[in-house]
């Protein structure tokens, strides 16, 4: 997302694309008995955070499905990770309201820390937009590496947590565009979309 600039560039590194990486930390949950209404969690939630089921795990011992839950994610801007147990007391803190019992140590148990980086774009007028279209010579001005050997080269990222509710719509006309070769149609439809073109 940077390129690192010749000693005799007066800036030791330069921004290519409007975007910075920010780690994000997750947690898994596996609950103590098999599902019961009681305990099973079948929706997904985004607000803010999201809280979303995972396939069942078959628990070795009593050959029983065990519920799975994710919740997550963390914002982190510094280079050291957060440690777990502020992770943990976070996640809580913002998703206990929405699903109280799967904070209820009686009923789920932490059975993993998961850990990962999302491409985040700028705020602009429109919350956070993805970068998405074709890479061009201007878009890419000053790239030290081979990239632009690939002459038809599109991209989606930057979708941030908020991509899970407009990511199949933009695909798709990132698809109809890319196969047709015309970036234009899609700009056009969407003008906010060109936002971190030059």
């Amino acid at each position: 997302l940077k390129r690192s600039q010749s000693d005799s560039d007066s800036q030791d590194q330069q921004h290519i694309f409007p975007v910075q990486l920010v780690r994000g930390q997750s947690i898994e949950f596996t609950s103590l008995t098999k599902p019961a209404n009681s305990v099973a969690i079948q929706d997904a939630f985004l607000c803010g955070k999201y809280v979303s089921p995972l396939p069942p795990l078959i628990d070795e011992k009593h050959k029983e499905p065990r519920c799975r839950v994710l919740v997550g994610a963390t914002h982190e801007f510094k280079s050291q990770a957060t440690p777990q147990e502020e992770v943990e007391a976070s996640l809580k803190g913002t998703t206990e309201f929405m699903v109280p019992r799967l904070w209820d140590e009686s009923r789920y148990v932490v059975d993993r820390f998961t850990e990962g980086y999302r491409v985040q774009s700028q705020r602009g007028k429109f919350g956070r937009l993805p970068l998405i279209g074709k890479l061009d010579d201007a878009a890419a001005d000053g790239m030290t590496n081979n990239l632009l050997e690939h002459k038809n080269l599109w991209i989606y990222t930057g979708l941030s947590s908020r991509g899970i509710l407009y990511h199949a719509l933009f695909a798709r006309r990132l698809v109809d565009a890319a196969w047709d070769n015309d970036e234009a149609s899609m700009m056009e439809k969407f003008p906010e979309l060109t936002w971190w073109k030059p």
